[in-house]
C-alpha cells in the first residue's frame, strides 16, 4: 500500500510503502503509529480537497492525536490546518477500508508550508458549564 509521509522534523515529503496485509484495524493502527511515532492517532478527513464524488474514495490524514502538545515539536500547514509532528496520508474507500494514496509527492509538496523551528502552539483548554 502507497502512502506519502510528510515528516516536519526533516522537512520531507516522501512516498512510502505499508505493510500490504491491512486488512484488520488493528495491524492498520499499529502500522500508522509506527510511521508517525505516535501512541495514538487522529484522522483529519480532507473531504473539501480531494473527495471524488464519483468513486466514494477520501483522501485523509493521519496524524499523533497530541501532535500538539508535544516538547520538543515541529509543525507544518498542510493548506491551513496546523499539524504537530509527521502526518501519513491515505485513502479510505466507500466501505471505511484504507486504500493506497493516488496523490503524488509534488502535489503534497505544494499544499505544506514548514513552520519554523521555534513555532510553537499555546495550550488551551476549553470548559464548557
Amino acid at each position: 500500500m502507497k502512502g506519502i509521509l510528510i515528516d516536519p522534523f526533516n522537512e520531507t515529503i516522501k512516498d512510502i510503502v505499508l505493510s500490504s496485509d491491512l486488512s484488520s484495524k488493528e495491524k492498520c493502527s499499529k502500522e500508522i503509529c509506527t510511521v508517525c511515532e505516535c501512541k495514538s492517532f487522529l484522522i483529519v478527513y480532507l473531504n473539501g480537497y480531494f473527495q471524488s464524488v464519483f468513486s466514494g474514495l477520501t483522501t485523509i490524514l493521519y496524524v499523533d492525536k497530541e501532535g500538539l502538545f508535544k516538547k520538543p515539536q515541529r509543525y507544518f500547514n498542510f493548506k491551513d490546518t496546523c499539524i504537530g509532528g509527521k502526518g501519513l496520508l491515505l485513502k479510505e474507500n466507500d466501505l471505511g477500508e484504507t486504500i493506497s494514496t493516488t496523490l503524488t509527492v509534488e502535489e503534497v509538496e505544494d499544499m505544506v508550508t514548514w513552520l519554523p523551528e521555534d513555532h510553537t502552539i499555546e495550550d488551551w483548554t476549553e470548559i464548557n458549564v
